[in-house]
């Protein structure tokens, strides 16, 4: 039995504009991406993200961002901090502490509520600092 060959649409070259969201009616998506992402689900992102990062305080700042469809965070004033929404009921927020700039998270912690999980993740981390110079300083004696 003869496997019909599959059809693959062309792409555009990768360029940085390709990546830069288009309004085109109601679709508002990169070219690159190629999901379809809509005008509404960026103005929803937005709005969520407005309320999540005022729902941590007057100095976080709300991001909102496309990648198959938009998403949303709060970061800190510092940059170190990252808090994701629920984004389905029964689901927890999930907070991010890292360097600044840095994507991802050296410690990462889930809880119920934004607040909760940013307390979680700094208490994380504070323990394994503890860790860290209870360590440190049991052996820098043998250090000469």
């Amino acid at each position: 039995m003869k496997i019909p060959a599959r059809k693959v649409l062309p792409r555009k070259p990768a360029e940085p504009d390709g990546w830069k969201p288009v309004l085109n009616g109601p679709i508002f998506c990169a070219p690159l991406c190629g999901r379809g992402c809509t005008k509404a689900e960026h103005d929803k992102a937005v709005e969520n993200a407005a309320k999540l990062a005022k729902s941590l305080g007057p100095t976080w700042k709300p991001q909102v961002w496309e990648n198959l469809g938009w998403h949303h965070c709060a970061v800190s004033p510092c940059g170190r901090l990252k808090v994701h929404p629920r984004l389905v009921k029964g689901s927890n927020c999930c907070a991010y502490l890292d360097h600044e700039g840095d994507s991802g998270g050296l410690w990462v912690a889930r809880a119920t509520t934004a607040r909760a999980a940013v307390r979680a993740v700094v208490k994380q981390a504070e323990d394994e600092a503890r860790r860290i110079l209870a360590t440190f300083w049991a052996v820098k004696p043998l250090v000469k």
